[in-house]
């Protein structure tokens, strides 16, 4: 909380908001370098913790790009989901080393395929937005 309370203070959103757009003309390139960001991320760094410090930094910027925020939300999730099983930092390679007794390399190796195939499923959800919006839409046309 005190970290929020000082990006507002010193209005760092609106100051990154304003260097972003002044730099990056297209939101859909926005969006590929923010997917490059949080998958580095998401290597070292946890869910909460990445949502908590990123996600305020951001708000502003994708206001200015007119991003959906629950887009925003699913495909930092996935992003920082699929840091987790890259290798050399992911969390859950760890956790699978552990469990089945095997080096490092060994399942950094078997990941590598599910890898690839949640990067192509993060593009797909990062670049047709109506994936990630169907339901809440349905959820508001019911429940107004």
């Amino acid at each position: 909380m005190s970290f929020i309370w000082l990006l507002t203070v010193e209005q760092i959103p609106a100051k990154l908001a304003d260097v972003i757009v002044s730099n990056v003309n297209n939101k859909w390139v926005f969006l590929l370098a923010i997917n490059g960001v949080l998958l580095m991320i998401g290597g070292v760094m946890d869910i909460v913790t990445a949502i908590i410090v990123i996600s305020p930094m951001l708000m502003e910027t994708l206001n200015r790009y007119g991003i959906d925020h629950v887009h925003y939300g699913i495909i930092m999730i996935v992003n920082i989901e699929c840091g987790f099983l890259t290798p050399p930092f992911g969390l859950n390679l760890f956790v699978s080393m552990a469990i089945m007794k095997r080096s490092l390399v060994d399942i950094g190796r078997a990941v590598l395929p599910f890898i690839l195939i949640f990067i192509v499923c993060l593009l797909v959800i990062t670049y047709v937005p109506r994936l990630s919006l169907i339901l809440p839409e349905l959820f508001l046309r019911k429940y107004p």
